[in-house]
């Protein structure tokens, strides 16, 4: 028994690890190759827009309207690069990270994102942050495709029981998930046993879903006016 435990969470490991490599390897891709490319694609849209003010001023308007759209590409670009690469998370924190986050989830969904805390965590390994950040991304995503609701509130504290993360929507709510329920989540509690994390979800009397990350004893919160 417990060499079939110590096999499946060996296993659990490397398929975290391949996921987080192809993961890296995606979000790289797009910052070095995609993002220069729209870049200079819309450079030469701004020539070409200087090129037709004098013969074909009624174009000007048509090619800002091109420009913009690609500027938007590029921004939403660097966007899901940095969320996919953990690079810009080990550079900046796990705060930073989950700032971009809220920011990437207004702009690109149009929902109403929040993030609230009392101070700042102290990790002692970098890929703690990653498995949490990667927590909280996923159920930020889950929450806008599936909870088809107007707002996402990200709470982040101190309580009893440790440090207590919360993602929070007001959408349609869940009903019995199981461990038969999606990849997606199997992950998220795979990645939540690999740093000594609880993962629960909760449906809230008014609707909407609620997950709560629990950090036990593990991190610490510095505590801060924000």
């Amino acid at each position: 028994m417990v060499e079939d435990i110590t096999e499946r969470q060996s296993l659990q490991e490397r398929i975290l690890d391949i996921g987080e490599n192809e993961r890296r390897k995606v979000g790289q891709d797009i910052h070095d190759d995609l993002c220069p490319h729209l870049i200079g694609t819309e450079v030469m849209v701004k020539i070409l827009q200087k090129k037709l003010e004098e013969n074909f001023p009624e174009a000007v308007e048509t090619t800002e309207k091109i420009r913009k759209l690609i500027k938007d590409a590029i921004r939403k670009s660097r966007s899901m690069a940095r969320g996919l690469s953990p690079v810009f998370l080990v550079n900046r924190g796990f705060e930073a990270a989950i700032e971009e986050l809220v920011t990437h989830t207004e702009e690109v969904y149009g929902l109403v994102c929040t993030y609230k805390r009392t101070g700042d965590l102290d990790f002692q390994d970098s890929r703690d942050s990653i498995h949490l950040f990667l927590i909280v991304q996923e159920a930020v995503s889950n929450s806008v495709r599936h909870a088809r609701g107007n707002t996402v509130e990200i709470k982040q504290e101190q309580s009893e029981d440790g440090v207590l993360i919360t993602i929070t929507d007001d959408g349609i709510g869940i009903r019995d998930i199981t461990e038969t329920d999606g990849m997606g989540l199997k992950i998220m509690r795979y990645r939540a046993e690999r740093i000594g994390a609880e993962l629960s979800y909760a449906t809230m009397d008014k609707g909407g879903t609620r997950v709560i990350i629990t950090l036990n004893d593990n991190l610490t919160i510095y505590e801060e006016e924000i």
